[in-house]
């Protein structure tokens, strides 16, 4: 993995916050703001400019996780994990996987919602969105075809965790 660096990483950085829904906060509009501007000026092209490869949420658990994670068809990464945003690039390998996982008729074909036959307490839900097919699911009915890429994408996760 490779991280972003100077001006055109630091505009990646400002493109994916916007990505992963971090202008909520006034503070980061202003901090936005201060940002933006200079980068304009000097011509960076940023993660924005790439097409969305698979969105990821990974909610629940005991202490109540909030794990999202944008993967960009060039491999720039943002993976917002305990208030966090972290802004990497993947291998090609890894990139490789995911891309085969989202476009495998197995992905294609699986149902919008899966759900446990029976309630627990304290457990992930996973949603995937890619090419325009969202999948959700929970601990105890995930699917096989989901729970490939469900691991791919807490790898990523756990990478994001070490670098922010």
């Amino acid at each position: 993995m490779t991280g972003q660096s100077g001006i055109c990483g630091s505009i990646n950085i400002v493109s994916v916050l916007l990505s992963v829904g971090m202008t909520h906060h006034i503070s980061s509009l202003i901090l936005l703001a201060v940002i933006l501007v200079p980068f304009i000026a000097a011509g960076c092209t940023s993660a924005g400019d790439s097409p969305v490869l698979v969105e990821y949420q990974r909610t629940g658990g005991i202490a109540g996780f909030d794990d999202r994670v944008v993967v960009y068809e060039n491999g720039t990464v943002a993976v917002t994990s305990l208030g966090d945003v972290s802004v990497f690039t993947i291998q090609p390998e890894s990139i490789a996987r995911v891309r085969a996982a989202v476009e495998s008729e197995a992905f294609l074909s699986l149902e919008p919602e899966y759900t446990p036959s029976v309630p627990g307490a304290d457990r992930f839900t996973y949603e995937v969105t890619a090419g325009g097919k969202t999948v959700r699911a929970q601990d105890g009915a995930v699917p096989e075809a989901l729970a490939k890429l469900v691991g791919e994408l807490n790898e990523i996760i756990a990478t994001g965790q070490e670098i922010g």
